[in-house]
């Protein structure tokens, strides 16, 4: 296989999608699935067959997925222009390509819109009314929602945890905004300043807010007030679907399992409180070097007498680390 196909295959088997949707992939990729063209080569359909959508005589892979007028509205539909607009491909490998390159943080939404148009497909055969373009995409982030969260709860449950030496900002799943929140405290003075940054499965910024804080006993009490602070306002902001990230990996046990400790055990109780209110919250661990933007943020924040807010931004000097933790 040449790079490109092993990386294909790679990203394919590493992604967290429903094993029978790894394996339609793999199918389609392999140029195997029940199409008209494939069934007419095999001799199994006699008659002519056309495409259930348009009517072209020539229903292949390549068709059926990507280039029938009625699947390019639904690419179109989903944000996926660089797919809708694209003609001039000979193979399902070069629509694999442009995504696995180009967009990788799609990737698993695009792997799961091909079922979703492949189980429409099927839908129209055995006698079916068609679905608008924007149910058929907006099912596949459904279920890969669905799929993602009853993973996560089953790693949860398993006593699972992330990676204790993860030192690179993984962005969070589809529909999740990640917030990492870091506090940076001075022993000699006990002051603090809080910080958190808040991405999108792109990696895009959505808000970041930092604060000075007069004192805090500890710098683990620091860093759970900086969680608290970022999960309320995340329930402030009516964000449903939450990761929240620290690099202390104490807090992160305590949180992650469930176990306070003794000196923020009321702290961990009202940080429960608040993740109960929404429909999802993950929590994850990640090395100083992948927290470079909060810690960043903090460092800036640190001589000012005053509180202040950094919203939808992040000042220059800390720009630079949104490469930086993600390298």
């Amino acid at each position: 296989m040449s790079v490109l196909d092993t990386q294909i295959c790679s990203s394919l088997w590493k992604a967290t999608i429903p094993a029978k949707v790894k394996l339609f992939i793999w199918r389609a990729w392999r140029n195997l699935l029940p199409t008209v063209y494939n069934l007419q080569c095999r001799h199994v359909i006699l008659n002519d067959g056309l495409c259930v959508h348009c009517g072209d005589p020539h229903e292949d892979v390549l068709h059926t997925l990507f280039q029938c007028d009625r699947v390019r509205q639904v690419w179109e539909a989903a944000n996926f222009t660089n797919i809708s607009s694209t003609q001039n491909k000979d193979s399902v490998n070069d629509y694999f390509a442009i995504v696995v390159s180009d967009h990788h943080n799609k990737w698993e939404v695009f792997l799961m819109i091909c079922w979703s148009i492949w189980l429409e497909r099927n839908r129209i055969t055995h006698g079916q009314s068609p679905q608008d373009s924007g149910l058929i995409w907006q099912g596949a982030i459904r279920l890969l929602q669905q799929f993602q969260d009853a993973t996560m709860r089953c790693n949860v449950q398993s006593g699972t945890i992330v990676d204790p030496l993860a030192s690179i900002w993984q962005p969070p799943p589809y529909g999740f905004v990640k917030i990492d929140c870091d506090a940076t405290w001075l022993p000699s003075s006990k002051q603090v300043c809080l910080g958190f940054v808040a991405r999108n499965s792109e990696g895009e910024i959505i808000f970041s807010e930092a604060k000075h804080v007069e004192y805090s006993d500890t710098v683990l009490i620091a860093e759970a007030e900086a969680v608290w602070w970022a999960i309320k306002t995340a329930h402030e902001k009516h964000l449903t679907r939450i990761e929240i990230e620290t690099d202390s990996f104490v807090l992160y046990q305590s949180l992650f399992n469930g176990k306070p400790l003794q000196q923020i055990s009321s702290m961990c109780q009202d940080i429960k409180d608040l993740t109960s209110t929404f429909e999802c919250c993950h929590w994850t661990f990640v090395k100083r070097g992948g927290n470079e933007i909060a810690h960043s943020i903090n460092r800036w924040a640190l001589g000012d007498i005053v509180n202040f807010v950094v919203n939808g931004l992040v000042h220059h000097e800390s720009s630079g680390c949104i490469l930086t933790d993600t390298s």
